[in-house]
């Protein structure tokens, strides 16, 4: 009896369905397209008679292999933008499709919706021989939800560090270190055969780093290097030196918002001079990026107000002592700008954070305010033994010299403080006295290499550097493999989950059952992006110098006190005083508003 063959069905111009023969085995070229759209049918709309011969099609399983390639890369694509899947029945996004190929039929809401519920948590590709494995973890609150953001960085066998995305939910009341431990131990090996270790952990908060390395073996743990810019930046807004000249041009800015005449009079100004007339936002508390794009916003407008309040009737404005001061703080907050854009991309790297440090330290000495120059100092050293205390800081100093961009920098250390980093390097390879000697060869070649140096952009990179020279330093290659792995900054959480972020709006009208794999497929779609990446965002729209007139700076009455050399090495770590615990913690708090 001969063997009937499947049927498949195309489209006539009247929608109805025919009988057609099978052809041969397909080769990889596409089958042909299936006609949608005509003259006739509205692009704004699906045929209900088209509709239900595609489902008859699809549960015949003669579903075309490019409708379903096209149905996974939508599904993927709204997830991953924070969409509904139907919003690809919107009538602007179904007359956007058949602009691109009006021969194919758009996916269904129905069927991406049972495709993404057969999603599974993917295994990260991580061989442990190859590196460490270093995470970094972000927790936003909505309500009685915990939104977990956990990016995870290791190096492939081609040595190009690798960055994932994953995200986690759990309720308020499991809220602890047990359970956040277990979602990332599911997260570096989803399906439990290798039982991987977390090298190093990175969070901005200190109570979750806690809980977690209680419940979680690590070599260490370090907070966010965006979080003691911040604290720093937030301790420094609040001087009063500062406070004063803030108080005065919030205040004048919120009365030039009120006065309708006075506004129809800037207005005029500012369209005479062929300038914008939009007026500054008021600045966020605790944002401190927000009060740089705001000083910049009036310095750029100072010469307007100070007309303006000449003539009519307003606020008292800056005086002379306000304006040097918001001069001052201005040219600082830039700085920890400038800095903060270059510590948040996606090759962001640890052996940054003590550059980045410095270059702020570096910028306390121009502050041409004594009194605030003195303050400015007692905060940075306060933060920074913080930062760099215990084992964290002989990791900072030792990743800073692997680093060929920042290695021997005056900027940094003396050359007197980097004989004593050699010194911790080598220490690093006890007991082995074959290795030790090896290495001081190899730092001998290093100091060399470091004489030609290329410049380093978006293609020469560390690594690729460091890839380049692996043969002739490897011992060291491997310590930088070693102390490179965790990006100076943790993963964003509140790009995706706050309010207002990427994700947020999506996840709250998902049902419990769709939720969690839509979170795993929205994984798949981002790139890890560190906290504080909004600096370079502003950086691009402060084009221009301050216009606050700074006054001449005021000397400081003793000579700067030499920087003290670093300690030596201690291999076990220090215990701390429960009061410098609170202290940071709480700050990272104030800092935190989504957080706890």
């Amino acid at each position: 009896m001969e063997e009937r063959k499947p049927e498949k069905y195309y489209k006539t111009e009247d929608n109805d369905p025919i009988e057609y023969e099978e052809e041969a085995p397909p080769d990889l070229t596409p089958p042909p397209p299936i006609v949608q759209f005509h003259s006739n049918i509205s692009h704004f709309s699906r045929p209900a008679k088209l509709m239900n011969a595609r489902s008859d099609l699809y549960e015949q399983n003669v579903y075309s292999s490019v409708e379903r390639y096209n149905e996974e890369l939508a599904m993927r694509f709204f997830l991953g933008n924070g969409r509904s899947l139907e919003t690809i029945n919107d009538p602007p996004f179904l007359k956007f499709l058949h602009h691109l190929n009006p021969t194919r039929n758009p996916p269904e809401p129905s069927y991406m919706t049972t495709r993404a519920m057969t999603e599974t948590r993917p295994d990260i590709k991580y061989m442990r021989n190859l590196g460490p494995l270093g995470i970094t973890i972000e927790a936003v609150r909505k309500a009685d939800e915990i939104y977990l953001s956990i990016s995870s960085h290791f190096y492939n066998s081609h040595g190009e560090r690798q960055n994932t995305v994953h995200f986690e939910k759990i309720i308020f009341r499991d809220y602890d270190g047990r359970i956040v431990a277990d979602r990332i131990r599911k997260v570096v090996d989803a399906r439990k055969a290798m039982n991987y270790a977390v090298s190093y952990i990175m969070s901005p908060n200190c109570r979750m780093l806690e809980m977690i390395t209680a419940n979680m073996p690590v070599k260490n743990k370090f907070i966010c290097v965006f979080s003691y810019l911040t604290m720093i930046a937030n301790e420094v807004i609040k001087f009063p030196e500062f406070l004063a000249g803030l108080k005065v041009l919030r205040e004048y800015v919120s009365a030039l918002q009120k006065h309708r005449e006075v506004f129809t009079k800037f207005k005029k100004m500012q369209k005479d001079a062929n300038d914008s007339a939009d007026i500054p936002c008021l600045d966020v508390e605790g944002d401190w990026l927000s009060t740089l794009y705001f000083l910049a916003s009036c310095s750029h407008l100072h010469e307007t107000f100070s007309n303006i309040h000449e003539n009519w009737c307003m606020p008292s404005y800056l005086d002379a002592a306000e304006e040097n001061s918001l001069a001052n703080l201005l040219d600082f907050l830039l700085v920890l700008c400038r800095v903060t854009s270059e510590i948040c991309s996606e090759d962001s790297c640890i052996s940054q954070a003590l550059y980045a440090i410095s270059m702020v330290h570096n910028s306390i000495k121009t502050c041409g305010i004594k009194s605030a120059r003195e303050r400015m100092r007692k905060t940075f050293d306060k933060y920074y033994k913080s930062m760099t205390k215990d084992r964290s800081g002989d990791y900072l100093t030792v990743a800073s010299l692997l680093d060929p961009r920042y290695a021997y920098s005056t900027l940094i250390f003396n050359e007197e403080n980097w004989n004593l980093i050699e010194k911790k390097l080598i220490k690093l390879f006890e007991p082995s006295q074959l290795q030790q000697q090896g290495v001081k060869t190899e730092l001998k070649d290093y100091r060399q290499l470091h004489e030609n140096l290329p410049v380093f952009d978006e293609v020469t990179t560390p690594t690729t550097w460091w890839n380049d020279h692996r043969d002739q330093l490897p011992l060291m290659h491997r310590q930088w493999i070693e102390h490179s792995a965790l990006p100076a900054v943790a993963i964003d959480g509140k790009r995706f989950f706050a309010k207002g972020g990427k994700l947020a709006h999506l996840f709250a009208t998902l049902d419990e059952e769709l939720h969690y794999k839509a979170m795993l497929l929205a994984q798949s779609s981002q790139d890890f992006i560190g906290r504080g990446n909004m600096s370079s965002g502003i950086l691009n729209q402060i084009t221009e110098g301050c216009k606050f007139k700074r006054l001449e700076d005021e000397p400081d009455s003793l000579e700067e006190e030499p920087t003290e050399p670093v300690a030596e090495v201690k291999l076990e770590p220090m215990e701390e005083t429960n009061e410098d615990s609170k202290l940071v913690e709480t700050e990272v708090k104030q800092e935190e508003l989504n957080d706890f």
